[in-house]
């Protein structure tokens, strides 16, 4: 696991064999909710009411022009209540803990991947090549090639990528204080704003580095 598999992410991660991650790494939050947005008090204020007819007791109760209905909050909390234990059941059997004891760390709460490893929840710390590496071990391979299947990006994707690129390169070459450092990605854009986070934080010696990519 990488930054961050919390939830639907550790729900995937569950039942593998081995489960590893970074010291870092946010995980957990092995839980679920469900969020009904209504705009009937918004629209009191302006003197707008709602009303009508239905033809059963659910009936236009999870219209957003009217608070939600005692019947509607049943339904919701039931479904809610189903999924958790289904998240619970799926950690449970993929860990080899009993339900009350996944419970006990669960309810929606986000972990480390230092105290996950305390909990159980991931067996070992390490970076992608240590997973890798488990992976081939448990596959009784001595060699292997990895291939990595990533999307074909246009002549723009590309161009903005070596721009990236070329960014960083040039922030590491420069001097490492906050002065130089902002400068430099004043001179950058559209980079500045992943600068001014880096400068934000609190980095031992100034230094950095940073993957420019995203996971959808």
């Amino acid at each position: 696991m990488g930054d961050l598999a919390a939830s639907g992410g550790y729900y995937i991660a569950a039942p593998a064999d081995e489960i590893w991650a970074s010291a870092a790494t946010i995980t957990g939050s092995i839980g679920i909710f469900a969020v009904i947005p209504t705009i009937d008090k918004t629209l009191g204020k302006v003197g707008v009411t709602v009303d009508g007819v239905g033809t059963s007791p659910l009936s236009g109760q999870l219209r957003v022009d009217r608070p939600l209905g005692d019947g509607a909050k049943k339904v919701l909390q039931a479904t809610i209540d189903r999924g958790y234990e289904e998240f619970l059941g799926r950690v449970s059997t993929g860990r080899r803990k009993t339900r009350d004891e996944v419970n006990e760390i669960a309810q929606g709460r986000v972990w480390t991947g230092a105290d996950a490893l305390k909990l159980g929840l991931v067996d070992h710390l390490g970076s992608f090549e240590d997973a890798v590496k488990a992976a081939a071990k448990r596959a009784k391979l001595d060699k292997w090639v990895l291939q990595y299947e990533e999307p074909s990006l246009s002549w723009a994707q590309e161009l903005a990528l070596q721009v990236r690129v070329k960014a960083i390169s040039t922030l590491f070459t420069v001097d490492s204080s906050t002065k130089k450092l902002m400068q430099v990605a004043q001179q950058l854009d559209p980079i500045t704003e992943e600068v001014n986070r880096l400068n934000r934080m609190s980095v031992p010696n100034r230094v950095y580095a940073y993957c420019f990519c995203s996971a959808q």
